[in-house]
């Protein structure tokens, strides 16, 4: 019988101090085409440097990398630790240089995933380096700048965790890649959709969108766009809010329940009845958390999407009609302040997400839970991650047109 499902393309990235990280993403991959490739329709393709790239010669080595890899990969995936790497003919690094061309790719609307993770376990004396430290800092600063968000890890155990999270999530998501699973060239990269003009183009329509995300604006006027904002105001307010309610309880039933689990410490050593009655609490809640995650994300991620995609395709006709420097400077702070609160809910989240994924994994069914909580939120994060790029460059374009 015929396998019907999605390929999707993996780049891996890294300096050359995390081989043995690097071998166990290889076998993760593995791992999950064999286990459960068939069972959700999607395939990992693996590109390495070392498994992807022939001899041959070019201006550098990178520049043989870059032109063999090509720029039509679905997802770059990260790994960094002490070295930051050696400088190419462009970038301080290949890393970085391999970075900046997929930034590039998903600045002009492509769909590219891009994920790293730092290794966070202390570094031989022998092979310490301060400058390459200061680097990898650095640029750990400079991805979370630019809206990313990163995870750390400390041994590959916790690696392997967080990489099978990040593949049952784009499994789960696999719809919003293209639909091409033929062979990419380098030579043809992947079309971009939805011009607005000569070098000037939007985000590709997503394809998973659902419920209030738009399917196609191109033909919209002002009107059309101005009223279907109106619109999405009440109920995008009204979804933040529960969803902020929420998280909050989300929060309050982890203080909670560390609160309580050093409350039973205090008073000798706890028996397993006592610490297990108290895990159940904060299980329950993270499960409760998940269940309106899993049941109300797509709602508020079509929201921001297509809140995001009106506010561009606004900004791009507005140059038709004549607006006063006060209506655009009114309608610049309002892109600022949604700017602001997308880094700021970026960044209050994934501190939770990080504080719940850092307690001690007391019992299965905890593990179980948390796991599914942090999971829960992939869908949202991604797109607060994406809407920060977008509403980021519609700034930009209006402040060009101002």
């Amino acid at each position: 019988m015929a396998w019907d499902g999605k390929i999707i393309e993996i780049f891996l990235s890294s300096p050359s101090d995390v081989q043995v990280e690097r071998d166990t993403v290889k076998s993760i991959i593995q791992e999950w085409n064999q286990r459960r490739g068939r069972d959700s329709s999607c395939m990992f393709s693996l590109l390495t440097w070392e498994d992807s790239v022939t001899s041959e010669l070019e201006n550098d080595g990178q520049d043989s990398i870059n032109s063999q890899i090509g720029d039509t990969y679905d997802v770059i995936l990260g790994l960094m630790w002490g070295r930051f790497g050696s400088p190419t003919a462009r970038e301080d690094s290949g890393t970085l240089e391999e970075f900046r061309r997929a930034l590039n790719r998903k600045r002009e609307g492509d769909p590219v995933r891009i994920s790293f993770y730092f290794k966070t376990s202390d570094i031989p004396f022998e092979k310490m380096d301060p400058d390459q430290i200061k680097k990898v800092k650095e640029f750990k600063s400079l991805f979370q700048k630019e809206g990313g968000l990163t995870r750390d890890f400390t041994d590959g155990e916790e690696l392997r965790s967080q990489i099978n999270l990040l593949l049952e999530h784009i499994a789960k998501n696999k719809d919003s890649y293209p639909t091409d699973n033929s062979p990419k060239s380098p030579s043809e990269p992947k079309a971009k959709k939805g011009k607005l003009g000569e070098n000037q183009a939007q985000p590709e329509a997503q394809s998973a969108q659902v419920d209030g995300a738009s399917a196609n604006t191109s033909d919209w006027g002002l009107i059309d766009i101005t009223e279907r904002m109106q619109e999405l105001t009440d109920e995008f307010s009204a979804e933040s809010e529960q969803w902020a309610s929420q998280t909050n309880s989300l929060g309050d039933a982890a203080v909670k329940g560390s609160e309580e689990l050093e409350s039973l410490s205090r008073f000798g050593q706890p028996s397993s009845a006592d610490i297990r009655k108290s895990i159940e609490k904060v299980a329950t809640a993270f499960d409760k958390n998940a269940e309106y995650c899993e049941k109300h994300s797509p709602k508020i991620v079509g929201l921001m999407q297509e809140i995001t995609q009106l506010n561009e395709e606004r900004v791009s006709i507005m140059e038709d009609f004549s607006y006063s420097h006060e209506d655009k400077e009114e309608y610049l702070k309002s892109l600022i302040e949604l700017s602001e609160t997308i880094h700021d809910t970026t960044k209050s989240t994934q501190g939770l997400l990080d504080s719940i994924d850092q307690m001690p994994r007391m019992t299965k069914r905890f593990n179980e839970s948390r796991r599914r909580v942090i999971f829960a939120h992939a869908p949202f994060m991604d797109e607060l991650h994406r809407s920060a790029i977008v509403v980021d460059r519609t700034i930009a374009a209006l402040k060009r047109l101002s």
